[in-house]
């Protein structure tokens, strides 16, 4: 058995051409409603992706799920029977009573309810903490987490920032925009049960370019974003984020040949509106 799975996703792309050789806030809690607080991170007013990268860096995690199915151990993760997976994510929301993290479904597909399963989170400035399922949408591919702040140093907190969702993001966005990825370093097994992993996190980005703002992915039978631009395993669940720092879309996969596809906004904005804020 294999002792990880790097994820980023291998698709198949239909656009007017078909591709070949593809691998692979804080947010106040009103109803219904998302407000930027204290919490969210810095949008710039001027393009500047170094800025960008910088501010959105603090909304970056690294997620790590280990499956206990067949191993007698439920607590050894660094024993080579337990099979996992690392991809990445990021911060939608931080208040009193949670922390809840976006990323891809196929990311935590070990996890359930029961929370039988580990699942780790490693935020940007190194700190781990051990996260629960809020909610997920396979045929989305999108999955929601949630760590009690309670377990945070309140230092450790204040470093901390959620993305910006608006009603404004996907409309900034064209073909032919600058995006940019978060890339993290992998961590390993043994960091993790230390809780405390630097220098790992968002260590950099890729820069790239909207082909087409709304592609047709014939594997998925959806619209979605279509970017040219580097991704390396592990990658996803990563916000994409344009020059400016707004999140506009999270990754789903990537191809040999720098193409890649995120899942658009409103479809990430709309689940976590009607699963995480409206679910309460």
């Amino acid at each position: 058995m294999r002792e990880y799975n790097y994820y980023i996703k291998k698709i198949k792309i239909s656009l007017l051409v078909v591709l070949t050789g593809i691998l692979l806030c804080s947010c106040h809690k009103e109803k219904g409603n998302i407000k930027p607080c204290d919490y969210s991170m810095t949008v710039l007013e001027n393009a500047n992706v170094s800025e960008a990268f910088e501010n959105a860096k603090r909304t970056e995690v690294q997620i790590h799920v280990f499956d206990f199915s067949l191993s007698p151990d439920k607590n050894d993760i660094t024993n080579p029977s337990v099979s996992g997976c690392f991809g990445s994510g990021n911060i939608f929301l931080i208040d009193e009573e949670r922390i809840i993290i976006g990323t891809n479904y196929h990311v935590i597909k070990y996890l359930d309810y029961s929370n039988e399963n580990k699942c780790y989170v490693t935020f940007f400035n190194g700190v781990t903490k051990e996260a629960k399922l809020q909610c997920y949408d396979k045929d989305l591919d999108i999955a929601f987490l949630k760590i009690d702040p309670k377990h945070l140093d309140e230092e450790v907190k204040k470093e901390l920032k959620s993305v910006v969702l608006d009603d404004v993001s996907n409309d900034r966005l064209s073909d032919n925009s600058i995006i940019f990825l978060i890339h993290s370093k992998q961590i390993e097994r043994s960091a993790l049960l230390e809780k405390k992993a630097e220098d790992k996190v968002a260590d950099t980005s890729f820069t790239g370019i909207v082909i087409q703002k709304e592609a047709f992915v014939e594997s998925l039978n959806k619209n979605m974003l279509y970017i040219n631009c580097y991704v390396e395993d592990g990658m996803s669940g990563t916000g994409t984020f344009d020059e400016y720092g707004n999140y506009v879309g999270m990754l789903e996969g990537g191809t040999e040949d720098k193409m890649a596809v995120s899942i658009s906004y409103g479809d990430v904005k709309k689940y976590f509106k009607n699963s995480v804020l409206l679910a309460e």
